[in-house]
């Protein structure tokens, strides 16, 4: 008497298990580094946004006539940005009328640069 039996043996579920963990460990670090770099380069976006920002005041104050122009600051949610509001930091203006930003923090992110030389990294706390 021949018996058919169809379906799939314990081996072979357990061979099919192994190899879906071994494909999830390889691309679970690729995964979290393209996350963390679209994340690394929104802070940056943002950074560009609030140098942009303190530029186009520092010329509104040149322009309005006001003699008295301040040539740094500090950064923070209440900074006239659209956009991604950095929660702390500061900034200076060079003679040459160039925005520099120290320490923005964007969430967990801090940016620091001017121009557009802006670099972000992963804030430590």
């Amino acid at each position: 008497m021949k018996m058919n039996k169809k379906g799939f043996t314990l081996i072979e579920l357990l061979a099919v298990i192994v190899i879906l963990a071994i494909i999830a460990l390889i691309a679970t670090p690729i995964i979290l580094g393209v996350i963390d770099n679209a994340r690394r380069n929104s802070a940056r976006d943002a950074a560009y946004g609030v140098i942009d920002s303190l530029r186009l005041d520092y010329v509104e104050t040149l322009y309005s006539g006001n003699a008295s122009v301040v040539y740094s600051g500090t950064v923070g949610a209440n900074t006239n940005v659209s956009g991604t509001k950095p929660e702390s930091g500061s900034w200076s203006i060079d003679n040459n009328g160039e925005v520099h930003i120290f320490n923005v923090v964007f969430g967990e992110y801090t940016c620091s640069g001017m121009g557009q030389s802006v670099s972000c990294s992963r804030a430590n706390h």
